[in-house]
């Protein structure tokens, strides 16, 4: 089934946090790369103000950018494709929820430059039993590490 786009959008403006981080920017620097400013990434981040199809674009275009600056193989891409791309969805909506839930504790160890195994284990206590776990665990073994690399070079 191919998702609606505004459920798209939704999900983006959901996850823009999370993904934000795995970008390894915090809300100025993923502004700077739109050209706009941190509060108008905090409103987006806390629903403040609804996305809109430009915006939508704009910011897919930047995540893009940066996947393809990270390479194969890194968490960010992954995580795009299933947070905002994939139709994951149980009956009660639950599996997506947890999903999400799991990715943001992700994204906040990543940007507090936790590892990729102390990851792993967030992600499986988060969303245990469910099948994309075992996604994830390896999409985390071949993680590019430049996240953390920015990170380190943002403490220096």
């Amino acid at each position: 089934m191919i998702m609606n786009e505004d459920i798209k959008i939704t999900r983006l403006q959901d996850n823009l946090s999370s993904l934000r981080k795995l970008a390894g920017w915090t809300a100025e620097g993923l502004g700077n790369q739109l050209g706009v400013t941190k509060q108008t990434i905090s409103n987006l981040e806390t629903k403040k103000t609804p996305m809109n199809k430009m915006q939508y674009i704009a910011i897919r275009a930047v995540f893009e950018k940066r996947c393809y600056e990270l390479g194969e193989n890194q968490i960010l891409k992954q995580a795009i494709d299933i947070l905002v791309d994939q139709d994951i969805d149980d009956v009660t909506g639950n599996e997506y929820v947890n999903i999400k839930n799991g990715f943001a504790e992700a994204a906040n160890a990543a940007a507090s430059g936790v590892s990729v195994a102390a990851l792993k284990g967030i992600i499986s206590t988060i969303i245990p039993g469910a099948a994309i776990v075992f996604a994830v665990s390896d999409i985390l073994e071949h993680v590019n590490l430049s996240w953390l690399e920015l990170n380190e070079n943002k403490k220096k």
